[in-house]
């Protein structure tokens, strides 16, 4: 079974990329998602694209951290139910990729699993100041040197001047991949014929996360008001948020991540709403009284 892990922060493009991705595979192909919070948001959007895949998810936690046995039986089942000639990773944009190679060569898994390559992708528009903060350096230093092949994404929110120091500082951290600037991860890729193996760092950020299950109507305004709301800082400080509601305009996507917000209709088949809050500091119980929700993590 050949192995591809899509790495990238939080709100880089990961879930965009992937839709991308399983729209130009013919292959029979399985995507184990990964995410940072009780419910899965990306696993719903990914499997809303696409018929042709089958899903499968491990919320609530870290793949290459706390649920490392998680990630080896979740492949087990994988191999022995589905029997995929492909399995996309995606892990949650805290999630360090060298973890999860080096959880790939458990004995339990290693004979049949074969790793293609590791996909990172970059936030252009946040990645030199992320970096320079050092707040998640280790992540990005993770997550560039293990990447066997790298887009930066977002170009179109970039200055010419600062996608080109983006590349530069890329480059430095891992000069084998090939970097590829991208709007919305959409590109065409270059084969990729193995992985190579770069620094391995523990990584463990300090945020919190917040799942709401929202079974009641959300009013538009609300949610079209929600990015000032996050701005203004009493919800505490908010790194990424996203969801899916019910509105009186029908199913709902919101994303937010580094000041950037966007909403779009949802088309997909979802029996309630549900939202993530991930960062610090976060006022649960006002953002779930926001909402009129339930939270369940």
């Amino acid at each position: 079974m050949k192995v591809t892990i899509i790495c990238g922060f939080l709100g880089a493009g990961k879930t965009t990329f992937l839709k991308h991705l399983l729209q130009e595979s013919s292959a029979r192909t399985a995507v184990l998602v990964n995410e940072f919070g009780e419910v899965g948001i990306d696993g719903t959007l990914i499997a809303a694209s696409s018929s042709n895949v089958d899903m499968i998810e491990l919320p609530n936690g870290c793949i290459c951290c706390s649920l490392k046995s998680s990630l080896v039986e979740a492949i087990l089942e994988i191999n022995q139910s589905l029997h995929p000639d492909r399995l996309i990773i995606e892990p949650s944009g805290l999630s360090a990729p060298s973890s999860i190679v080096i959880t790939l060569k458990d004995q339990a898994i290693a004979d049949f699993v074969e790793l293609t390559a590791v996909i990172g992708i970059i936030d252009g528009p946040s990645f030199l100041e992320d970096w320079d903060s050092e707040n998640f350096g280790s992540f990005f230093r993770d997550q560039v040197t293990n990447s066997d092949l790298l887009l930066i994404n977002k170009t179109d929110l970039m200055t010419d001047e600062l996608l080109q120091r983006t590349i530069v500082q890329v480059a430095i951290l891992n000069p084998v991949a090939p970097i590829i600037p991208t709007q919305f991860c959409n590109a065409e890729l270059p084969e990729v014929t193995g992985h190579h193996f770069g620094e391995h760092h523990h990584f463990r950020a300090d945020l919190d996360s917040l799942s709401l299950s929202i079974s009641e109507e959300v009013f538009y305004a609300v949610l079209s008001d929600l990015p000032r709301r996050l701005e203004e800082g009493y919800l505490g400080r908010i790194v990424r948020a996203k969801g899916i509601l019910l509105t009186e305009q029908g199913w709902i996507n919101f994303d937010y991540v580094n000041g950037r917000w966007s909403m779009a209709p949802y088309s997909g088949l979802i029996e309630t709403g549900k939202a993530v809050f991930i960062g610090k500091a976060l006022q649960k119980s006002l953002l779930a009284e926001l909402f009129s929700a339930v939270d369940i993590g």
